[in-house]
């Protein structure tokens, strides 16, 4: 027993410090230049005390109060909007209302010809909430089946799209590190939860975490109003498998099978024909399955 107990203080103590390092050298804890040196030396000091103190146990609660102290200064941490950011994050988005119309401020509308090489092109507009009739799951699969960028896609009336996209926004020089149809009630109050969600960010920011505060898990959240809301599954936190949670769920199409359904969904050669279409939204859903228009409340 003794020799498990010790075993488990161990992978604790070794998870513990390991989290430290990542904070010393991925978070603005301390200045840019002082990042490696700050998890190195907590990395080294770490195992010294373990390898020369005597009483191991003490050391352990050492350590234990240590990473309390850096879990304290973590949260503490000020989220911001004033950095340098990279062209394709440069502006933060917001909506003012008036009455059904919702005005959306620095929609990003790039022409891309890669990831990196865009012409930048921020516009305002305009969509009318009474026309809200659907909303659509985009999974954007980059590491194989399990991850992927999941989006919402608002449709009004099948003319005007607003698609969602939940993301990390980088500074300049940083780049990101890993370490059909979708909620089909309530749709109004998930829009104007999402809206509220963007005004409030542009006030008050705050951090995206790539466990529990990313593209998906924020999806889930915004529909929590709602008592037709998801459960939470580990499918969720795999986001590449959000699709197939929600085949099962009944949220989208079941009149086929689904492999049928995700390889009609795969809009990757549509969406190279259509490129600079001003029909493009359209032209990448020709083909898949409609729903009958939602019943507003």
């Amino acid at each position: 027993m003794k020799i498990l107990l010790r075993i488990i203080l161990g992978i604790v103590i070794v998870g513990m410090t390991l989290w430290g390092v990542g904070l010393f050298y991925l978070s603005p804890l301390l200045p840019e230049g002082w990042r490696a040196f700050g998890a190195g030396g907590y990395a080294v000091l770490t195992m010294l005390a373990f390898f020369l103190l005597p009483r191991r146990g003490r050391t352990a609660l050492a350590a234990t109060a240590v990473f309390a102290m850096l879990v304290f200064l973590f949260f503490r941490i000020p989220a911001s909007n004033n950095r340098d950011w990279q062209p394709d994050v440069a502006q933060t988005p917001y909506a003012t209302i008036n009455g059904d119309l919702i005005t959306i401020h620095n929609v990003r509308n790039f022409d891309y010809r890669s990831d990196a090489d865009f012409d930048p092109r921020w516009e305002n507009r305009t969509y009318n909430l009474s026309k809200l009739d659907s909303a659509e799951i985009i999974a954007v699969y980059w590491a194989g089946k399990a991850i992927a960028h999941v989006m919402v896609s608002f449709g009004f009336e099948g003319k005007d799209y607003l698609t969602v996209s939940i993301e990390t926004r980088k500074e300049n020089g940083e780049s990101y590190s890993t370490l059909a149809g979708f909620f089909r009630q309530n749709l109004r109050r998930i829009f104007l939860d999402y809206i509220k969600s963007m005004n409030d960010l542009r006030e008050r920011p705050s951090y995206y975490n790539t466990l529990t505060t990313n593209c998906t898990t924020t999806i889930l959240m915004h529909t929590r109003m709602n008592p037709e809301s998801p459960p939470m599954s580990w499918k969720v936190l795999l986001s590449g498998y959000v699709p197939d949670y929600l085949y099962d769920l009944g949220r989208l199409d079941t009149s086929r099978p689904f492999a049928e359904l995700e390889k009609m969904s795969r809009v990757n050669d549509r969406a190279h024909g259509a490129d600079k279409d001003a029909a493009f939204s359209q032209r990448i859903r020709e083909g898949l399955p409609i729903p009958a228009p939602l019943a507003q409340p």
